[in-house]
């Protein structure tokens, strides 16, 4: 092999060989920060959103109505597909069913999916025998969330309940 094409072969290897190592540094970084997305979610989960759900069951059992806050982790199944942490906030007149299935009430959930930088916050206002709608949400990044905000999403769902409005 003449050394020009030697040369040439070694400077395309050389090439591809820093492609790789970038595109691993990339990949380490990216799941670095997934990882501190995912923490960083759990963090505001305990500190903002579910301080701020409590708060509002309180008051609204108070008014004489039920409410259930449930938390699911994001979990991965068998065949590898991701769930969604979720956060839900669901309401009932009067008090808590004894048997139940969250969709078939008014909710607000907080939903973070794993290792982004944000969070959706889908709502229902469906009662049973009523009907009702049901919204994907609005999303906000982790850093912007606040119990403010999280008592926005409860008051407007509750606000459409209350007035029948779908």
């Amino acid at each position: 092999m003449k050394d020009e094409v030697k040369g040439q072969l070694e400077s395309l290897f050389a090439q591809d060989k820093q492609k790789t190592n970038m595109a691993d540094q990339e990949k380490v970084e990216q799941v670095a920060q997934a990882e501190k997305n995912d923490a960083e979610f759990l963090r505001i989960r305990d500190v903002v959103i579910v301080p701020a759900m409590r708060e509002m069951a309180d008051f609204i059992a108070a008014q004489g109505w039920g409410s259930d806050i449930s938390i699911e982790e994001g979990q991965t199944d068998s065949r590898g597909h991701k769930s969604p942490a979720k956060i839900a906030l669901t309401f009932f007149r009067g008090s808590i069913p004894a048997y139940y299935s969250g969709h078939e009430y008014p909710y607000v959930w907080a939903v973070h999916s794993r290792g982004s930088a944000g969070v959706w916050f889908p709502t229902s206002t469906i009662s049973p025998g009523r009907g009702g709608s049901s919204s994907s949400g609005t999303g906000a990044h982790l850093a912007d969330v606040t119990v403010e905000m999280v008592q926005r999403h409860i008051v407007a769902v509750l606000s459409r309940v209350l007035k029948g409005l779908p």
